[in-house]
């Protein structure tokens, strides 16, 4: 059956959209709602008949079907006022405005309508994962600490969904399930989710155990796992410890296990979101980083979806990456195409800590220190457990003669992410920031940990020069110096600066004379 309506035809039986017989991409859920609504025939549908019918019963926030509305109103080019296909009807519902043409014949029910597997449905935009925070189980008497199992999961509702990726589900959602028996493919059914974190509490004397678990709801498996033990005194910096480490383990962990998820899909029917995954773990890696892989997962998941603002904050930071690297095949006009990426990062969604933190790196590349750091501390204001903008912003203020204030910041990044695949950056950044004390010998034992950590970085090794040559320890310096010139032939002190502008003009006189005394320079 064909239903008509404007310039679009919706087949039920092959379950596709078309605008004047050529196909649209459309989400498999907004297609469902769309078509409940043209089944209504311009009968006001009310947002819980939607929620109730498109949703099978399951337990969903308001905010779910507004972003599937949003997207339908994309798809149907209904975005400006008047509404000329879509209307809402605030506080109500909606309804179809246009007239609707059946080609054949009685409207078929909404579950004829609808696919078994819905994904049948071509979505090559997909869907952010969910995420369902659980409360906590209690192992045992918790006595004045009971409330810990639901303030500790809360805390991290709060937090992780600072990220801005993942769809968190509201605490009156999630915590209708006891952590005690909760069953995951049940979890899963009710709150639609992919995920779900789950934890426990015990009491042991004067001590207290907190185990927290990351699992995927689709496989019954665990994805991440930690065990955090600490004195009943220390309670309230275990939450702070717990609250950050869970936020960075979830933002890293999740993308790697969905690419993993991803391997198994021919790459031409990758959604947006799973070419996002693909292409942000080919950067956060322990292995060597695939810059240029990257890159092209970054551009297609922009080809899909235009207005996904991860997607342009990854390509920023990848070809950021690159020119930092400085990497012989980064074109001329890659800082253009980086700070273009960063702006239309925080074009699609301004709250977003990683388009802040990508937005403050075009600014330091233009030299504009001021700027930089007011995006940055945004990033970090916005996410306040996001380390990668922690270790930026002490970054930047090390290369700015501002050794003291960016201290606390590197060692805030180190303990949210101690197993973080980049550790060695923030090895060199702390070492760097002791420079800038002048604690020479500190500055270069540091150097010399992030030196000796599997990595790729040519920056890391830089510092190392630099932090070795200035405690005296000229001979290891040397051997530093060698293995640059065999990894990163033609790196020199011109174009570390190129690509990483330096704010202090005497962390630059000495990383010159460093680099000259080791044939890094001319």
């Amino acid at each position: 059956m064909i239903l008509r309506f404007a310039e679009y035809a919706v087949d039920t039986d092959r379950f596709e959209l078309s605008r004047n017989g050529e196909p649209v991409t459309i989400r498999a859920r907004a297609m469902k709602i769309l078509l409940y609504l043209l089944q209504a025939d311009g009968r006001l549908v009310r947002k819980s008949e939607l929620l109730a019918h498109v949703w099978n019963g399951r337990i969903v926030s308001d905010s779910a079907l507004t972003s599937q509305i949003k997207f339908l109103r994309k798809t149907l080019d209904d975005t400006t006022r008047p509404h000329r296909i879509l209307a809402t009807i605030h506080g109500e519902g909606f309804r179809i405005l246009t007239s609707i043409e059946n080609d054949g014949g009685q409207t078929a029910s909404l579950a004829e309508q609808r696919p078994e597997d819905e994904s049948a449905a071509v979505d090559l935009v997909g869907t952010r994962p969910r995420l369902a925070i659980l409360p906590f189980r209690h192992v045992g008497l918790m006595g004045e600490h009971a409330q810990l199992a639901e303030a500790l999961p809360d805390e991290i509702i709060t937090a992780v969904s600072r990220l801005r990726w993942i769809d968190v589900i509201a605490r009156g959602s999630s915590f209708q399930f006891a952590a005690a028996t909760a069953d995951l493919s049940t979890v899963r059914e009710k709150l639609d989710v992919q995920y779900s974190l789950s934890g426990s509490i015990e009491l042991s004397g004067e001590k207290m155990l907190v185990t927290v678990e990351l699992s995927d709801t689709r496989t019954d498996t665990i994805v991440w796992s930690e065990r955090y033990n600490t004195k009943i005194g220390g309670i309230h910096e275990l939450r702070e410890e717990i609250v950050g480490n869970v936020v960075q383990s979830v933002d890293f962990h999740m993308p790697l296990h969905e690419r993993k998820r991803a391997q198994l899909i021919v790459p031409e029917r990758l959604t947006a979101w799973q070419s996002f995954h693909m292409g942000i773990s080919n950067v956060f890696t322990f292995g060597q980083p695939d810059y240029a892989a990257a890159e092209r997962q970054f551009e297609r998941a922009i080809a899909i979806d235009p207005l996904f603002a991860r997607a342009h904050a990854g390509l920023s930071h990848v070809i950021w990456w690159q020119m930092v690297q400085q990497d012989a095949e980064v074109g001329a006009n890659a800082r253009a195409k980086m700070a273009e990426a960063a702006d239309n990062a925080i074009a699609c969604d301004p709250l977003d800590p990683f388009a802040n933190l990508v937005r403050g790196r075009a600014a330091w590349l233009e030299r504009s220190g001021v700027e930089a750091e007011h995006w940055i501390k945004r990033a970090v204001e916005f996410c306040p457990s996001y380390s990668m903008a922690h270790a930026a912003l002490a970054n930047l203020r090390v290369l700015s003669d501002k050794a003291e204030s960016a201290m606390p910041h590197v060692d805030k990044a180190i303990s949210l992410s101690p197993i973080d695949p980049w550790l060695h950056n923030v090895f060199a950044i702390r070492a760097i920031s002791h420079i800038g004390r002048g604690e020479f010998d500190i500055a270069a034992d540091w150097a010399t940990k992030a030196s000796a950590m599997p990595h790729h970085s040519l920056i890391v090794l830089q510092c190392a020069v630099l932090a070795l040559d200035l405690a005296g320890r000229d001979e290891e310096a040397a051997k530093i110096a060698d293995r640059i010139r065999k990894a990163h032939p033609g790196a020199d002190h011109l174009g570390m600066t190129r690509s990483l502008p330096l704010f202090s003009n005497n962390l630059e006189r000495r990383s010159y004379e460093a680099f000259r005394k080791h044939g890094l320079a001319n």
